[in-house]
């Protein structure tokens, strides 16, 4: 089987030839940690350990944030930080190391965010300047020839539509501009902004997205949320069928004119209460399936929603714990994937410092095998 077959095969819930062994999120600290004790110095842990990463799936080079972006700028330098204005407009504080940084993979820490762009009607219709979709920045420069190897890559690989923070969704990109603290008060106070936010939004990413639709296949569309707690969605059911599930139905109706048929939702934290819904709209799988709470584990995902897809679910939290908590995850997650299919077990977290490269390589190692089938639930 192809990467591809073997995606839609789990996916439409019938045995694959073999599982993905889906590449591992690793942080700069702890790729530096890991030379120190025995990864090969600037070699990616994927390569070296020969995940799928980087064949079995292909992002959508597509660039929906703001052009031209803010102009980056240390705003107050402090002993260990920096105050930032970033290029989404956002102030932060971030450690020195991290300044210039682009890729969150490649920094030590998360920022600590201090202020947002928008505020209100007034400073949105400043930011929406910058969203203009027929920006010729939003396509790389060589577009024809991304194309071309897109859909020659597509016969054996998943093609996938991955936002950046500003992509679709709904309550992630408006607390992507807004913040969380704003976010909450301007549901309720201000529900015309956020409709009025989340209309101009779905107007940008149709226009942006039509011309790179009409040129790739794609196979799955990502909508970015982290719209999870740890015990339990940020918003709730009604207020995600209030302001969320319009935004939804329409970019999902506007992907499946262009043949797409699947639709995934990237949110950390417990989003159980939400599942419903998504399904409702049209989303048919979750990502990362952190077990923040027990009703999260995948095995109980899959009895409340026997048909929704899953990725994710192995706890990082293993890593740290050892070699017999490692084995322990492992069994149960890969039990309910090759069990109840419709699964593609990986791990639930980005990887940091605080896990060895001892652990980590286990983990990868007798990850592989139960992807692989040699190794048995």
């Amino acid at each position: 089987m192809t990467g591809r077959e073997r995606y839609f095969a789990i996916m439409n819930f019938e045995h694959p030839d073999r599982w993905p062994d889906v590449g591992h999120p690793v942080w700069l600290d702890a790729r530096l940690r890991w030379e120190s004790e025995g990864l090969p110095k600037g070699v990616d842990p994927n390569q070296y350990l020969e995940t799928d990463d980087g064949w079995m799936m292909f992002g959508l080079p597509i660039n929906l944030e703001l052009i031209p972006p803010f102009e980056e700028a240390i705003l107050k330098e402090e002993e260990w930080t920096y105050v930032i204005r970033s290029k989404d407009g956002a102030i932060k504080r971030i450690p020195k190391a991290d300044w210039g940084k682009d890729d969150l993979g490649d920094t030590v820490s998360m920022p600590e965010w201090l202020e947002f762009p928008v505020k209100d009607l007034a400073s949105w219709e400043t930011i929406k300047e910058r969203l203009d979709p027929h920006s010729p920045e939003r396509l790389p420069a060589d577009w024809s020839s991304v194309v071309e190897k897109l859909n020659k890559g597509s016969e054996d690989r998943i093609v996938r539509l991955a936002p950046p923070l500003l992509g679709p969704g709904s309550f992630g990109p408006l607390r992507t501009l807004m913040g969380l603290e704003r976010l909450s008060y301007v549901f309720f106070e201000e529900p015309e902004l956020i409709r009025r936010i989340l209309g101009d939004l779905v107007k940008f990413w149709k226009e942006a997205l039509a011309p790179v639709l009409g040129s790739v296949r794609v196979d799955i569309c990502q909508f970015f949320e982290d719209i999870g707690s740890s015990r339990g969605p940020i918003i709730s059911p009604a207020m995600f069928r209030e302001f969320c599930a319009s935004v939804y139905e329409e970019m999902i109706d506007f992907y499946k004119s262009y043949g797409v048929t699947r639709f995934m939702i990237d949110s950390d934290g417990s989003v159980t209460g939400l599942v419903p819904e998504f399904i409702r709209v049209g989303i048919t799988e979750v990502v990362p399936t952190q077990q923040t709470e027990p009703s999260m584990h995948p095995a109980n995902l899959r009895q409340m929603f026997p048909q929704f897809g899953l990725w994710g679910g192995i706890r990082r939290q293993a890593l740290l714990e050892g070699t017999d908590a490692i084995d322990k995850e492992l069994k149960k997650c890969w039990s309910v994937a090759r069990r109840e299919l419709g699964y593609i077990p990986c791990i639930d977290g980005g990887i940091s410092y605080d896990i060895s490269w001892e652990n980590f390589r286990y983990f990868a190692e007798q990850n592989k095998l139960y992807a692989s089938g040699e190794m048995l639930v």
